[in-house]
């Protein structure tokens, strides 16, 4: 993600010069005409305001819609206008037109070059700077009608430290890093991923995520040797919640399945860590302000595991196994009783569901109906294909997770009603509105 950073901002850098001062549309469709058809370019000029005098600062010209044709991206300055705003105007390709998809207003600092766009890898990319070593990359794509933001990179200065994150919102990636400014040295840096959860029920709309598919070898922190592929060992996680239980469910691809036939024999089998603590920056990772950084890497209490067996899908019921660093009430050793596992096995594949109430976490974890509450969270399969050799296993992870390291956990995100975990718009939603009244809806 870095090298695609670098390459954006120099991009932006480098397309902008022809406007130290702005251009009229007139010059800005002479540069466009190697790309669009005369009506394509008036689809664009009757899209953009219309009695005011304007300048193009900036524009790039790809794909981000994934149909193989030409898209548009577009900054534009008013005339008349005395403040910091510039306007970035998307637009993209449908049936021949050039239809706006996105238009929004972004301040400058110091100059409107400041506010960039690039169109790259299928994606359009919004850059805005805030001050020095400060800037935000929002990238988005369209698909189906609907304007998805993809992912987002955003950096910090702390003091004498300079803070990097990202977010994919579509497989779900993320990175934290901190970096030393007076010699560049990485003072901590994670790749991790963030699995969304969604109230029980909800309706979950395309272009957002409710699910993450670990498919590949970036997910084998443990025994890639040993992996042969996909249909080797991979799986979907589904995570929901409600006021009472955190649920799972657990779709797993193995050519291969070891069940356990005896209490001491080796099986596949699901493990969730998760560390309960609620911090009160609302970062996992580190304790920041402007001036200081303090990492949080040392939890010694609030950190649950859960291994969930499948059984032999006949005879040996699934079940799952619990260990904390927390001294658990009685009343938590009995919820801990009351997890609920069941399992099913159908061509290469097998199906794990369970439920841990939250009343096992006794009074640290308190779930509010308007509130996001993070959860530092790994998944992992573990993965035998043959059970007289132990020694030969993979282990599909979310994390390089290591066990008295919280922060190699990633996150799991408890997402209520109101909120979601990325941003999509439908741009004909105004319209089937407009049609649905007008019929009397």
């Amino acid at each position: 993600m870095k090298k695609i950073i670098i390459i954006i901002l120099s991009f932006i850098c480098s397309s902008q010069l022809f406007a130290q001062s702005g251009i009229k549309f007139l010059e800005f469709s002479k540069r466009i005409e190697p790309y669009f058809i005369e009506n394509m370019i008036t689809d664009i000029k009757n899209q953009l305001p219309q009695n005011e005098d304007y300048y193009i600062w900036g524009y790039d010209v790809g794909d981000f819609s994934g149909d193989s044709f030409y898209d548009i991206a577009v900054t534009i300055r008013m005339a008349n206008d005395r403040s910091k705003n510039m306007q970035v105007y998307l637009f993209v390709d449908i049936d021949g037109y050039l239809r706006k998809v996105y238009n929004k207003s972004v301040e400058f600092v110091d100059l409107p070059l400041e506010v960039g766009v690039a169109i790259r890898n299928g994606a359009c990319y919004v850059t805005k700077k805030h001050k020095q070593y400060n800037w935000d990359i929002y990238g988005y794509k369209y698909e189906n009608g609907n304007l998805i933001q993809k992912d987002e990179f955003l950096t910090r200065k702390l003091k004498d430290i300079t803070y990097e994150k990202y977010r994919n919102y579509n497989n779900l990636k993320a990175s934290e890093k901190y970096i030393a400014l007076k010699n560049n040295k990485t003072l901590f840096e994670r790749d991790f991923t963030v699995i969304p959860s969604y109230t029980r029920g909800r309706r979950i709309y395309k272009g957002y995520e409710d699910a993450i598919v670990i498919d590949n070898v970036d997910y084998i922190f443990d025994g890639a040797y040993w992996w042969k592929g996909p249909e080797d060992c991979s799986y979907k996680l589904s995570p929901v919640y409600d006021s009472e239980y955190l649920y799972f469910t657990v779709e797993v691809t193995d050519d291969q399945i070891v069940v356990q036939n005896c209490d001491t024999c080796i099986a596949d089998y699901f493990s969730l860590i998760l560390d309960i603590n609620q911090y009160d920056t609302g970062d996992r990772f580190a304790d920041k302000s402007e001036d200081k950084v303090k990492f949080l890497n040392k939890a010694t209490n609030g950190l649950y595991i859960f291994n969930v067996y499948p059984g032999d899908f006949k005879n040996i019921l699934p079940y799952c196994k619990v260990s904390t660093t927390d001294t658990l009430s009685n009343e938590q050793k009995y919820e801990a009783k009351n997890i609920k596992v069941i399992s099913n096995y159908e061509n290469n594949n097998y199906v794990l569901k369970f439920k841990i109430p939250i009343s096992l976490f006794g009074d640290k974890l308190n779930i509010h109906n308007n509130k996001v509450i993070e959860l530092g969270a790994t998944a992992i399969v573990t993965d035998y294909d043959n059970e007289f050799r132990p020694e030969e296993y993979s282990k599909l992870s979310t994390t390089d997770f290591k066990i008295n390291d919280s922060t190699t956990l990633g996150i799991l995100k408890l997402i209520p009603d109101n909120q979601w975990y990325g941003n999509t718009v439908n741009i004909f939603l105004d319209d089937i509105v407009k049609n649905l009244l007008i019929n009397g809806f």
